[in-house]
């Protein structure tokens, strides 16, 4: 009888362990997941950002944003990097409005900064040839991932990526 309650009492004690283990794998592996889908967003947008011009064609170099005709909510008229300067989407869309699927928790907010170019961490207060985009990925409770660029107007820089 006592060798019974022995064994009852470590197939318990080893069976929380393994529920606690398999738990805690199944937290870590949805966690990767939501990195991977935030990840995902970043770079389908740089990747979108790399191919608009670096300066707006109408010659308003003055202001970072977007110029007349415009519109915040339909990206498919952006022309030039800064117009992408406070873009927040809830959920994130592709660039033709299409929302992304399973993603729906996620919003995408975008900063695009002039910075200057002997220091990439200081901001200008006008264009010496360098902007930094930043794309933050939220979930619901917090930040899930974060994107640094540096895009340049220079043809002999490479569009580097500045991580943080």
């Amino acid at each position: 009888m006592a060798e019974v309650m022995v064994a009852s009492v470590i197939i318990g004690i080893v069976g929380v362990s393994a529920m606690r283990l398999f738990g805690g794998l199944a937290h870590s592996q949805a966690a990767l997941k939501r990195t991977e889908s935030a990840e995902t967003l970043i770079l389908d947008l740089i990747s979108e950002i790399k191919q608009r011009d670096y300066m707006d064609g109408n010659g308003d170099y003055t202001s970072l944003g977007l110029e007349t005709g415009e519109s915040g909510s339909d990206r498919s008229s952006y022309d030039d990097v800064d117009d992408y300067h406070q873009l927040s989407e809830n959920p994130p869309k592709f660039r033709n409005g299409t929302t992304y699927a399973d993603m729906e928790t996620f919003t995408r907010y975008t900063t695009v900064r002039w910075v200057s170019s002997a220091d990439f961490n200081s901001e200008s207060a006008s264009d010496q040839g360098y902007k930094k985009v930043t794309i933050i990925i939220n979930d619901s409770t917090r930040e899930v991932a974060r994107g640094v660029y540096i895009i340049t107007n220079n043809q002999f820089d490479v569009n580097a990526y500045y991580g943080l």
